[in-house]
């Protein structure tokens, strides 16, 4: 069932035939957009398991740890990039774009701080005698 408002489609409801329950509802964004009301397996499957997703996390940071050095620079943005990105993304496989949405904005904050932080700096030449 849906409720319209001037034309437009407001919300929908899904009702259980066998008991007249209602089973689903949805409002406002995720009326219209299926991939942000969370089934599951719904976006690209099983590759969105954490068991899948977390260790190849944990291999794309691997070759860039260097435990000799734990407090570079690099190490931060490998942090912000995972941490920040996954739990926007656990948000997302769950249906909550409320809380998806807003949760990479400062993970790309950070990425374009990051940039214009390398392509501004002054440059470090090496001079040989």
């Amino acid at each position: 069932m849906s409720l319209y408002k001037d034309g437009a489609e407001k919300a929908q409801v899904y009702v259980s035939d066998a008991d007249a329950r209602a089973t689903e509802t949805w409002t406002g964004r995720q009326v219209d957009t299926y991939l942000a009301r969370g089934y599951s397996g719904q976006f690209v499957g099983k590759l969105n398991a954490p068991w899948l997703w977390l260790p190849l996390c944990l291999l794309f940071v691997l070759p860039f740890i260097d435990p000799r050095r734990p407090f570079r620079l690099l190490h931060l943005d490998l942090l912000v990039l995972v941490a920040g990105l996954g739990l926007s993304h656990f948000f997302f496989e769950r249906g909550n774009i409320d809380a998806s949405v807003p949760l990479v904005y400062p993970v790309l904050a950070y990425v374009l701080a990051r940039m214009l932080y390398a392509g501004l700096r002054p440059s470090r030449t090496c001079r040989s005698s």
